[in-house]
């Protein structure tokens, strides 16, 4: 009975986090400011995490590249819980975007209308993002 009781939860998991949902993300993010951009490299001879801050400056062609990927990518993202680390986060208010080089997906998490937190993730074509690292 107990292993009946196992699949039937794996099969609800398995249901519910199949279920993807259609955000629009400019709801959530602000086109009349800057971004911040924070880029994670490893140092090859220290091993050690390093940073690197910018300001997408309003309009700059970064900035502009980001609003176009905002635009073009609104369906199938799907509510996850989970901590991420990145290679890169873009942040402006409550908004933050999360992306590793290493792999296809994104994450983004913001405060809804009521000021609730909420995280997504979303399977993205890989180098999609490559723009916000040169």
């Amino acid at each position: 009975m107990k292993k009946i009781i196992n699949f039937g939860f794996l099969i609800l998991i398995l249901i519910v986090s199949s279920c993807s949902t259609d955000i629009k993300l400019e709801n959530y993010i602000n086109k009349t400011e800057p971004f911040v951009l924070i880029i994670n490299t490893t140092n090859s001879e220290t091993k050690l995490t390093e940073s690197k801050s910018a300001i997408l400056e309003l309009n700059s062609e970064k900035w502009k590249k980001l609003i176009d990927w905002v635009n073009k990518n609104q369906e199938g993202w799907i509510s996850s819980p989970a901590s991420y680390n990145g290679d890169i986060y873009v942040t402006q208010n409550d908004f933050k975007l999360t992306h590793s080089m290493e792999s296809k997906g994104v994450v983004i998490a913001f405060k809804d209308k009521d000021g609730n937190p909420k995280q997504y993730m979303n399977d993205i074509e890989k180098g999609e993002l490559d723009f916000l690292y040169e």
